[in-house]
């Protein structure tokens, strides 16, 4: 797919920035990765969701040493994800089971809770 191969070289940038030392660096990889994920559609979300997703509920884990304000962007962009994309494509579900995780860790309460 042509598009697929232009989305490639975007997600293996953003997978190195979302890992960066730099908090700074990478919350604006997420802030991007969720643009991307908004604009470029399916193929991104995919792609995202088997490269970067593992990374981003890391990063959202109360027991890893993350900054708080990245954690909470992480926590945030999953919740955004599970609803935007974790209801009905299976290949997407991953986003739901993230959320699911954040939930189990007590992460969200229950007003944040999707149905």
């Amino acid at each position: 797919d042509e598009e697929e191969g232009l989305v490639d070289p975007i997600i293996k940038f953003l997978k190195g920035k979302v890992k960066d030392e730099n908090p700074n660096t990478e919350i604006i990889a997420l802030e991007v990765l969720d643009k991307c994920m908004v604009e470029i559609g399916y193929v991104c979300q995919h792609k995202a969701k088997r490269k970067i997703l593992p990374r981003v509920i890391k990063m959202a884990n109360p027991k890893k040493q993350y900054p708080s304000r990245v954690q909470d962007t992480a926590k945030k962009m999953i919740w955004r994800w599970a609803d935007l994309y974790g209801g009905e494509d299976p290949q997407l579900l991953g986003y739901m089971t993230a959320y699911e995780e954040l939930r189990a860790w007590g992460l969200f309460k229950d007003e944040e809770e999707h149905s």
